[in-house]
């Protein structure tokens, strides 16, 4: 990400806080595929 870019609204959370998108898809599809397990139903990624 670029970190000299001009903010409108700038925010006061330090970069390190916001979470890598990676990170965030495996954590997405770990939950969603056991979700469905305790539903039962058939999801493959």
């Amino acid at each position: 990400m670029i970190s000299n870019q001009e903010y409108a609204i700038k925010t006061i959370v330090p970069q390190e806080v916001y979470t890598d998108r990676e990170e965030f898809l495996s954590y997405y599809y770990l939950n969603l595929t056991i979700l469905c397990l305790d539903l039962n139903i058939e999801y493959i990624p």
